[in-house]
């Protein structure tokens, strides 16, 4: 009997064991042992990025919250916030920025995208007014070498070319000046608007 119950929990253990997609023979590794060892790091290490993910997506809905909510107090409000929280400005905006992303296109991938690809869906301007070349570069198995030939087509982004790396990281910084000039404008009109009402 106990012979049963021991067979019956290998196979269970051989039917739910995870299995890599890594070319281990492309490596030339064949020891069984380094390949479990490798599966069974592997198999934790995907949960744990879903789990960030997951994390990731929580994060960016309850940042964008909170900003709308504290954009209708005193100006500064929500950076002395994110001060509170120990969050850069720079992360929160981008988090932010992958919620709008994901009201916009309602790809759960969204939150998958690195900061800096994220930052660069912001600048793709498309004439159609559709969100297919951001879906496009959500989607693909590469998002950064899709952002690259979008930024090949003129349609999609204006050329600049001439400019160096350097100078491409100024005007990224100018712009992201602008950004938060632009945000605390918002919080400031929103203020405004909130005053107005009081006196209806």
């Amino acid at each position: 009997m106990n012979n049963l119950l021991e067979k019956e929990r290998d196979f269970n253990n051989q039917v739910q064991k995870y299995h890599s997609n890594f070319n281990f023979e492309e490596y030339e590794i064949d020891d069984e042992k380094i390949i479990n060892g490798i599966e069974e790091k592997e198999e934790n290490i995907l949960k744990n990025i879903q789990q960030i993910n997951r994390n990731r997506k929580e994060m960016s809905k309850n940042l964008y919250e909170i900003h709308l909510l504290l954009s209708k107090q005193k100006t500064g409000t929500f950076l002395g916030y994110l001060n509170y929280l120990g969050i850069s400005k720079d992360t929160a905006y981008r988090l932010i920025d992958m919620w709008k992303l994901f009201i916009d296109t309602k790809k759960t991938k969204v939150f998958e995208l690195t900061h800096n690809v994220v930052k660069q869906l912001k600048s793709i301007t498309n004439e159609s007014g559709d969100n297919q070349d951001i879906v496009e570069v959500i989607e693909a198995d590469n998002p950064t070498e899709r952002l690259k030939e979008l930024k090949k087509d003129s349609k999609v982004y204006s050329t600049k070319k001439n400019m160096t790396s350097e100078d491409i990281e100024k005007e990224i910084k100018r712009i992201d000046k602008k950004i938060e000039k632009k945000y605390l404008e918002i919080e400031n009109l929103e203020k405004e608007k909130e005053n107005l009402s009081e006196l209806l």
